[in-house]
C-alpha cells in the first residue's frame, strides 16, 4: 500500500461511478486490487448540470448525495479499517476519498461532470447567461466542499480537500447525444468558453494548481469540441 516513489510523464486514469456501491464496489477495493498504486488520477463519475429547483439557474447538482457524503462506512468497508463515526460530518464515498489520497498522495481524484446520462443540461450551462453562475457553483460544491446538510452530514467546507480538479465530460455539443439532450449550434463556440471560465475563475480564488480535465471526442465529433480553441 506504499505511493509509487517516481513521477510519470503519462498518466493512468480511471473511473470510479458513484453507483457501483450497490454491487457493491467500494473505494476499498481500489486498494485491494493493487490498482490503487498503478493510477494516477480517478474520475469520480458524476456530478451534472441542471435547474435549481428554486432559482431555475444552471448549476452544479449531485446524483445520489447519500452514497457520496451521508453512507456510513464500517470498519470492513473502511479504506483505513477504521469505520465511520455516525456523527461525522463527511462520509460516505468523499471520506473514503480523502483516506485513499492519505495513503496515496501521488494520486489526485477529480469530479466528472455529465456522461451520457446527464449531460442533458451542457448546452444552456456553457451559455454567456448562465456558464460564470454555473462554473462558480461547481467550484462551491466540489472545490470549496460547502455540502448541503442533510441526514447529519454536509456542512460548509466539509468535502473541501476531497477533489482535486474538474473533469467535463459533455455528451454532445451541437448534436447527438442521448434522448432529450440540449444542443444548439453556438455550442461549439460556447465549449471553450466554458473551459476558460473554469480556468479564470480557478485562478480568482487562488487555485492554479486545480486540475482541468475533458473526456475528448471520437474524431466523428471533434468539431463539435472546437479543439483547438478548447486547448489554452
Amino acid at each position: 500500500m506504499s505511493p509509487l516513489s517516481a513521477p510519470r510523464s503519462y498518466h493512468i486514469i480511471a473511473y470510479f461511478p458513484e453507483w457501483e456501491v450497490r454491487r457493491p464496489y467500494t473505494i476499498k477495493d481500489i486498494v485491494a486490487s493493487s490498482s490503487a498504486n498503478k493510477l494516477t488520477m480517478i474520475n469520480y463519475a458524476f456530478g451534472y448540470p441542471a435547474p435549481d429547483p428554486g432559482t431555475g439557474e444552471i448549476v452544479c447538482q449531485m446524483r445520489d448525495p447519500a452514497a457520496a457524503y451521508q453512507q456510513v462506512y464500517s470498519a470492513e468497508m473502511s479504506v483505513d479499517g477504521q469505520a465511520d463515526d455516525p456523527n461525522q460530518p463527511l462520509r460516505g464515498h468523499f471520506n473514503q476519498i480523502k483516506k485513499l489520497k492519505a495513503l496515496y498522495p501521488h494520486l489526485k481524484v477529480v469530479i466528472s461532470l455529465g456522461g451520457w446520462t446527464d449531460s442533458t443540461w451542457f448546452s444552456d450551462a456553457a451559455t454567456a447567461e448562465a456558464r460564470e453562475n454555473f462554473v462558480a457553483s461547481c467550484i462551491d460544491l466540489y472545490i470549496h466542499g460547502n455540502l448541503p446538510e442533510q441526514s447529519g452530514a454536509g456542512g460548509k467546507g466539509v468535502g473541501a480537500g476531497v477533489f482535486d480538479g474538474i473533469d467535463i465530460d459533455w455528451e454532445y455539443p451541437v448534436q447527438g447525444g442521448n434522448t432529450g439532450i440540449h444542443n444548439r449550434p453556438e455550442d461549439a463556440a460556447n465549449y471553450p468558453l466554458l473551459l476558460r471560465e473554469f480556468r479564470e475563475q480557478y485562478q480568482a480564488i487562488g487555485r492554479p494548481d486545480l486540475l482541468l480535465t475533458m473526456a475528448g471526442p471520437g474524431p466523428a465529433q471533434a468539431r463539435q469540441y472546437n479543439m483547438p480553441e478548447a486547448h489554452p
